[in-house]
């Protein structure tokens, strides 16, 4: 299983998930930093929908910048020049509000 699937796997089984259930997503994850993925959403180049309840908030990269891509791989990771969906869990309990950025090519997954 490639750890996108693994992934997708996991979220399936996990929807809500509790903050050791998210932990143990930790392996198949990219970490990046809160500070990071604010930064993106300043310069206007993601989309955040504001999670309900205890529902993390879920972060969009915009359709329509060619630059996103880019910036993306040089804050994060090697992500493809494709639509990126990445749903972020604020672990509380790490230093310096680092996140866990799942990412899926399917926003409907």
């Amino acid at each position: 299983m490639t750890k996108k699937q693994k992934i997708l796997s996991y979220l399936k089984h996990n929807p809500t998930g509790k903050l050791k259930e998210i932990a143990k997503a930790i392996d198949y994850s990219e970490p990046a930093t809160y500070n990071g993925l604010m930064e993106l959403f300043k310069e206007n180049q993601v989309d955040r929908e504001q999670g309900k309840g205890r529902k993390p908030d879920t972060y969009y990269l915009k359709n329509n910048s060619k630059e996103t891509p880019k910036k993306i791989k040089s804050k994060f990771s090697s992500f493809p020049d494709e639509k990126i969906y990445t749903k972020v869990f604020s672990l509380d309990y790490l230093e310096h509000k680092e996140v866990i950025i799942l990412i899926l090519t399917d926003r409907n997954a």
